[in-house]
């Protein structure tokens, strides 16, 4: 029994092992610069993989738990000793479990903050383009109203000044936002 027990959870290490990969491609994807719309998917994926391991670990430790407290007549001293590395391999494997669950949160929350970053730069750029387009339209909508005392509006080089005055205006825009690193 213990032998075949011995089996069952060494192979148990194999999943761990496939899971630390699946782990480190994730985290490969989530911290590259490749944007990824499938990540989310992927870790609930794994979430939901390893729940279902959980649930098939955690009861063999209380089976052997149970094996170890030596009420059961027929399994002898010999046999408790290898049940009992038996049984250390399985906490080892749900220590692993835990400690990959802990990592895939932190996947989880490290991808949330990746993708909050990239919004956040996209805001930057369309906010700083906003800023400058603002600046020519404002300057553009008070010329274009209809009031007869504006001492431009009879100057030779009022249009001229209105146009230059918006260039200028979002050339300085743009150069400000460019040095800020916001275009």
């Amino acid at each position: 029994m213990w032998a075949l027990l011995d089996v069952i959870v060494d192979r148990y290490f194999e999943i761990t092992d496939t899971i630390d990969d699946r782990l480190d491609d994730v985290e490969d994807i989530v911290f590259s610069d490749r944007v990824g719309d499938n990540i989310p998917r992927e870790l609930f994926d794994l979430r939901r993989s390893m729940v279902a391991f959980r649930r098939a670990v955690a009861p063999l430790r209380e089976v052997l738990s149970e094996l170890l407290r030596g009420d059961v007549g027929y399994i002898g001293e010999h046999a408790l000793t290898h049940l009992q590395d038996v049984y250390d391999h399985v906490l080892r494997i749900t220590d692993l479990i835990e400690s990959q669950r802990d990592l895939l949160t932190g996947l989880l929350e490290a991808h949330l903050a990746v993708v909050s970053n990239r919004m956040n730069q996209v805001m930057k750029l369309t906010s700083s383009w906003g800023a400058i387009l603002i600046v020519g339209t404002l300057i553009a909508g008070i010329y274009g109203m209809n009031f007869t005392h504006m001492p431009e509006l009879r100057w030779r080089f009022g249009y001229v000044y209105a146009l230059l005055l918006m260039a200028v205006s979002t050339a300085l825009l743009y150069r400000m936002f460019k040095r800020r690193g916001w275009l």
